[in-house]
This record gives C-alpha cells, sequence and structure tokens, in this order.
C-alpha cells in the first residue's frame, strides 16, 4: 500500500497540532498562574509567622535580661 501524501495533507495536520498545542499551553501557563498565586499567599504567611516568632524571641530575651 502506498500512501500518497500532499503538502495540503501536510499542512492541515500541522495546523490542526498547533491548534492543539496552544490549548496545551495556555492550560499550562492558567496552572502556573494559579501556582505562583499559591507561592505568594505561602510566602505572605511564612513572613507573618517569622515577624510573631522574632517578636516572641525578643519578648523572651527581655525578660531574661
Amino acid at each position: 500500500m502506498n500512501k500518497d501524501v500532499t503538502t495540503h495533507d501536510l499542512l492541515a495536520r500541522i495546523e490542526k497540532h498547533e491548534g492543539e498545542c496552544a490549548i496545551r499551553w495556555k492550560n499550562v501557563e492558567s496552572q502556573l498562574n494559579r501556582g505562583g498565586n499559591i507561592m505568594n499567599k505561602l510566602e505572605t504567611r511564612i513572613y507573618g509567622f517569622n515577624a510573631i516568632l522574632l517578636t516572641g524571641i525578643i519578648a523572651i530575651l527581655f525578660k531574661i535580661v
């Protein structure tokens, strides 16, 4: 069996592939944005915890001295 593939067929396949890739990249980008937002929230929580921890340590040191 000999399959003759024309340039039109190849172009159609490439265009279809590019369309599918564009959809995938949009999904990847949205997932990365959501992950970035989650990381920002975690970073804020860590800074808040560090401030509370540092305040507690300073309070303990002033009571000891």
